[in-house]
């Protein structure tokens, strides 16, 4: 099993390569699976498997 994380500031393109790297899997007969961990993110360019976006909004973290 291979694991690839990603980091990076905000616009420095890791949602676009992390696609990119998704798609390759894909296409060479692995099985990838991506987890978005950022709750603000407003579009991704792949569909994740894992989106802590959809278990915590941005406003309740500010609001804590």
């Amino acid at each position: 099993m291979k694991v690839i994380f990603l980091t990076g500031t905000a616009g420095a393109g890791k949602s676009l390569l992390t696609s990119k790297i998704k798609e390759y899997y894909a296409k060479n007969s692995a099985f990838p699976a991506t987890l978005n961990l950022d709750p603000g993110v407003g579009h991704l360019p792949y569909s994740p498997d894992v989106d802590v976006s959809c278990l915590l909004y941005t406003s309740d973290a500010a609001d804590e």
